[in-house]
């Protein structure tokens, strides 16, 4: 694959990395440290789960940016529909209302149509440790796009405490719990976090997750929580940023509209006949 073609599907699949949600913004009360009352991890941690925005179908409007080592950002627009715990689908329409993309991403699978030069991809979910230096599982990329936690991984060291306006939760260590979707990580992979809670919602503020993979460095990556926004009674995320401490460096920041909670969804993914399959290598 030349340089060109993959840097498309890099950002193509940064895109399909991130996308959720409409209507008004969190309002943010100010709590001062000294005002704050200490907690236990246990109940921070159940606050937390019990105001985790809920959802079976979902649908949305997005707006991203991509910026790399400091390069001239990149700007894409789409739609974003998902199926919780099984699908997210991804379509990137920038202008004029014609799609040039089209991605599906499965907890083991991920395919893409770039429209653009009549090509299709069709691969494992493994493919994002090579584009993007890092290990997430489909349960991480899930659980970031809607401010959650990650569930699919045991919390096995904690411990809380506070920091200027926020509540902190900090782990030690997160193992996977199904390592039959990406058996190659197994045992191996583990997670450290570090994470801001809002004290008046129990809502993510930020972020900070290190992952372990046995035999491989460490890779890092930042979430931060600028505002979030009212869909059906609960909070979801309305502007995000996204930092991959890899090399190089990338950022992405992304703003969320016309989300809706939808009882059903269609995920249409049809490959036209006339178009290439593309291989990448590790795929």
């Amino acid at each position: 694959m030349n340089k060109s073609k993959k840097s498309f599907l890099l950002l193509f699949l940064l895109a399909g990395f991130l996308a959720s949600l409409s209507s008004c913004s969190s309002s943010r009360k100010l709590v001062s440290r000294s005002e704050l009352k200490k907690k236990s991890f246990s109940v921070l941690y159940k606050n937390m789960e019990d105001n985790q925005a809920k959802y079976d179908y979902l649908s949305a409007r997005m707006v991203m940016s991509f910026q790399k080592d400091g390069n001239k950002a990149i700007s894409l627009k789409g739609w974003l529909r998902m199926k919780k715990d099984s699908l997210i689908w991804l379509s990137i329409v920038p202008a004029m209302g014609i799609e040039v993309a089209r991605a599906e991403v499965t907890p083991d699978s991920l395919k893409l149509i770039n429209r653009m030069n009549k090509s299709f991809f069709l691969g494992n979910f493994s493919l994002m440790d090579s584009l993007l230096h890092t290990s997430v599982d489909y349960d991480v990329v899930q659980s970031l796009l809607m401010g959650n936690d990650i569930s699919g991984y045991q919390v096995q060291s904690s411990q809380a405490g506070i920091e200027g306006n926020d509540y902190v939760l900090v782990i030690k260590s997160r193992k996977m719990i199904r390592t039959d979707l990406l058996p190659e990580r197994g045992e191996g992979s583990e997670l450290i976090q570090k994470i801001w809670l809002n004290p008046d919602n129990y809502r993510l503020r930020k972020v900070d997750m290190i992952e372990k993979n046995k035999g491989h460095k460490e890779n890092r990556i930042q979430v931060f929580y600028d505002s979030y926004q009212e869909v059906g009674g609960q909070l979801f995320p309305e502007n995000m940023r996204i930092v991959f401490f890899s090399k190089p460096k990338a950022n992405i920041t992304i703003t969320f509209k016309r989300v809706e909670l939808e009882s059903s969804l269609s995920f249409p993914f049809v490959i036209p006949k006339n178009y290439k399959k593309l291989s990448v290598a590790g795929s």
